[in-house]
């Protein structure tokens, strides 16, 4: 199943799988910080780091929906830490917690908000609200033998369906769940999932070729074009590559 609010339910009902880092290098604040997060939904997983130096580190290993980060901090500051954090696959949503406004405007290019200490539970609970809308829809939640699986819609480059079991491929692993096609299709981004043949489903940001009757993902996966979808395809597939323009 993807994220999707139903009429009744509310944002915070739906965040188990948040992942939010929080840096600043004054232990005091970045427990303030901690709590203010807590209190806003304790579902919520928080990473704590005293410098954006181990912040970044921890990239290698680690993914953040959204990150907390104070500017002003000893060694690397968190404007020139974001501008590195804008560049990894799918990058986090930053949001600059400051005394200062010297980055104000800057701060604006790489980061989602721009909050002045010191930071109060409203505000935060609504820059966290705001954030979340724009992250929820860019994730689906798959259930394969009794473990959830949280993926990025940015990370799959295709799904195949077969009879009601789907196959979900994405760029390091394949998903396995009991779901129709049609199922997905309907929550996944009609602008960036078509269909160039029954059974499958294709991100377009992943397709580097096409041919009379196959096409190419990247990483030289090939997928079959059927003729009667095929004008259909490419029509989708050269708005999709017109909007990147």
């Amino acid at each position: 199943m993807i994220y999707k609010l139903s009429k009744s339910e509310k944002l915070e009902d739906r965040i188990f799988t948040m992942r939010i880092a929080i840096c600043d290098d004054e232990q005091n604040e970045l427990h303030y910080l901690h709590a203010l997060v807590e209190r806003y939904n304790p579902k919520i997983d928080v990473f704590l780091f005293l410098s954006a130096e181990s912040l970044l580190e921890s990239m290698n290993t680690y993914s953040f929906d959204i990150i907390l980060l104070d500017i002003e901090m000893e060694g690397t500051n968190g404007y020139t830490a974001a501008k590195r954090l804008k560049t990894v696959q799918n990058p986090p949503l930053i949001v600059f917690i400051t005394n200062s406004a010297e980055y104000t405007y800057r701060g604006y290019e790489v980061a989602f908000r721009y909050l002045p200490k010191p930071v109060t539970f409203d505000v935060l609970s609504d820059v966290l609200s705001s954030a979340i809308e724009q992250i929820v829809p860019l994730k689906l939640t798959i259930n394969e033998n009794g473990r959830t699986h949280v993926i990025h819609i940015n990370d799959i480059l295709y799904i195949e369906s077969s009879g009601h079991k789907l196959a979900i491929h994405t760029k390091g692993s394949i998903y396995e769940c009991h779901m129709k096609l049609c199922e997905v299709e309907s929550l996944l981004p009609v602008d960036v999932f078509t269909s160039p043949h029954k059974g499958y489903l294709v991100n377009l940001d992943c397709v580097d070729s096409i041919r009379e009757s196959r096409l190419t993902l990247k990483g030289d996966v090939h997928i079959p074009v059927s003729r009667r979808r095929k004008k259909e395809f490419e029509q989708a597939l050269f708005r999709f590559v017109r909007r990147l323009r």
